[in-house]
């Protein structure tokens, strides 16, 4: 049976408790003189047996962690384990491309669906990740995407989950600036090659036609203090929040 500690270790922080909502978090915590350590010794006074996301509700956030259908479905104690422990829950693969659309136009959410169905019944909020990365892809598709591949996608990944009563909140986009300088020509937004700022904006808007309820993200992973990518990620907000994209919030991967 798999052990808090090991799922602590295994599955990580992957939780929108970790999404800066435009910094939001950051600029609090800086205002009232708190640091994490701070925070997390605040705990001390708490059952530390009790439920993770009982402990992480009396901040006002969501714990949870990735979740794989194989294990979810074959590992009893994994299953009971996050059903105990987190109020929200990403997977770890089955919403990416090549596992929703392994062929064009051909969809499936059959592991996903394992997902979605496990959150319902133990109220966990659904964090859908992601509908636009350089990795993950079929054969068929290259990156970047064409615009009309990209929205097929979007429409038939989103319109599927469109009425889920856990599905939350999207990444949009998951890591699309360039590692450094020396691999992008976007000296502006460091952008992948082949990517521009009008694609990522057409991709929120059209995004948002399809379904608007769900909060947006844009994904990216090491964005934590001041960096050349730091700088570019935030100037690719600021961008697509002057031009009337629909972002709710700004995350990473640890």
């Amino acid at each position: 049976m798999l052990s808090r500690r090991k799922l602590l270790k295994n599955a990580g922080y992957t939780t929108l408790s970790a999404l800066l909502s435009m910094g939001v978090l950051q600029k609090e915590n800086q205002k009232e003189g708190h640091s994490t350590n701070v925070a997390m010794a605040s705990y001390t006074s708490t059952n530390v047996n009790s439920p993770l996301r009982q402990l992480a509700a009396t901040k006002g956030k969501l714990y949870g962690a990735a979740i794989d259908s194989i294990a979810l479905q074959k590992d009893a104690g994994y299953a009971a384990l996050l059903a105990r422990e987190c109020s929200i829950a990403t997977p770890n693969g089955e919403l990416k491309w090549n596992a929703t659309e392994p062929s064009p136009g051909v969809f499936t959410f059959k592991s996903a669906d394992v997902i979605a169905d496990f959150c319902q019944k133990y109220n966990i909020e659904l964090h859908g990740h992601t509908l636009l990365w350089n990795q993950a892809l079929p054969s068929w598709v290259s990156f970047p995407p064409t615009m009309q591949q990209l929205q097929e996608h979007v429409t038939g990944v989103m319109g599927h989950y469109k009425n889920s009563p856990v599905l939350k909140s999207w990444d949009i986009a998951n890591e699309i600036i360039a590692a450094n300088p020396n691999q992008t020509n976007d000296a502006i937004y460091g952008l992948l090659p082949g990517l521009t700022p009008e694609y990522i904006l057409e991709l929120f808007k059209f995004a948002a036609s399809v379904d608007s309820t769900k909060l947006f993200y844009l994904n990216d992973s090491s964005m934590e203090g001041a960096s050349w990518r730091a700088d570019r990620w935030l100037a690719l907000i600021e961008y697509l929040k002057n031009n009337g994209a629909k972002i709710d919030g700004a995350g990473k991967i640890a």
